[in-house]
């Protein structure tokens, strides 16, 4: 399963859980004279997710690799992923806006 995630909004399923190994599509566009781009950040914790502090983010896309097909992040374990745009000084993070998290979940084969 691909969930895709445009930066602006996130399409899906409500009340659907992340399981570990599903992908994250990042989609966005690339910088024009209009905006200045976006950008994929893995945080280290919730308290840097909340506070968009980025100093010990990773950076996992620049403004060129969502476009096209997107950019795919795994979440191949069961852990609390934080992301989010660090564009502008983390502008975009700090207004709420462009920043998600997700905890996979182990699947169960009965």
């Amino acid at each position: 399963m691909s969930p895709y995630c445009d930066t602006r909004t996130l399409f899906l399923r409500p009340g659907s859980p992340f399981y570990i190994n599903d992908e994250l599509v990042f989609k966005y566009d690339p910088p024009r004279k209009t905006n200045s781009g976006y950008s994929v950040y893995l945080l280290p914790n919730l308290w840097s997710y909340i506070t968009c502090d980025f100093r010990k983010a990773k950076i996992l896309a620049s403004e060129t690799q969502g476009k096209g097909r997107g950019f795919k992040v795994a979440l191949n374990q069961w852990r609390p992923y934080y992301f989010a745009s660090g564009k502008k000084d983390g502008y975009n993070c700090k207004k709420g806006h462009m920043k998600l998290f997700a905890v996979p979940l182990p699947r169960w084969n009965y």
